[in-house]
């Protein structure tokens, strides 16, 4: 399934692309008003057994981005499935997620 999670700012240069839908994940540590984008094709969520994966990749995002605080290096993730959650994608225009 296509999905990636970037920084959510206006000075990031990705778009997601139409059809997908995003959400705002912020950082939960007090006043850090850090944000990531998640972005997701919603037809596309649904995992080999036909249970939706999109709860766990909510989850993992926001575990990722409280970890991250307060670094946030703002890489750019690409899902990888259920076992190994968000991997780091060195590609900035987020292609390896299929997108």
């Amino acid at each position: 399934m296509a999905a990636t999670l970037r920084q959510g700012s206006p000075n990031s240069k990705a778009a997601t692309p139409q059809g997908f839908a995003e959400e705002h994940i912020r950082c939960t540590d007090g006043d850090c008003d850090t944000e990531y984008v998640l972005a997701y094709h919603p037809d596309e969520l649904r995992t080999a057994d036909g249970t939706s994966a999109l709860d766990a990749m909510r989850a993992k995002a926001a575990e990722l981005v409280a970890s991250t605080h307060s670094l946030h290096d703002f890489r750019n993730y690409v899902w990888a499935g259920l076992e190994k959650g968000w991997v780091v994608t060195l590609e900035n225009n987020l292609t390896a997620a299929g997108i």
